[in-house]
């Protein structure tokens, strides 16, 4: 089970992006004005927290993934079938 964890942290570098994954699994899948969002395994949450907070960030939030839909999904094909112009 995965989590999305957001850091209010102006400038990750990429080298603490590869670390991150390293230590924690967490992948950073968005970046905008002073936030970072990862995908990061639920057991390593609160560590990766602690990782962040130490690298400056000011906040962090962690939210569980209700549904992850991808394109080769199960959940996505019976989705897109009910959608206007399914498949």
């Amino acid at each position: 089970l995965f989590r999305s964890v957001r850091a209010n942290l102006a400038g990750l570098s990429p080298e603490a992006a590869r670390e991150a994954e390293t230590l924690f699994g967490a992948r950073p899948h968005t970046a905008s004005a002073g936030e970072t969002i990862f995908s990061c395994p639920a057991k390593h949450v609160g560590a990766l927290a602690d990782w962040l907070i130490g690298k400056g960030a000011t906040r962090v939030t962690s939210a569980k993934y209700d549904y992850v839909f991808t394109a080769d999904s199960r959940l996505w094909r019976r989705l897109a079938i009910r959608l206007p112009g399914g498949a």
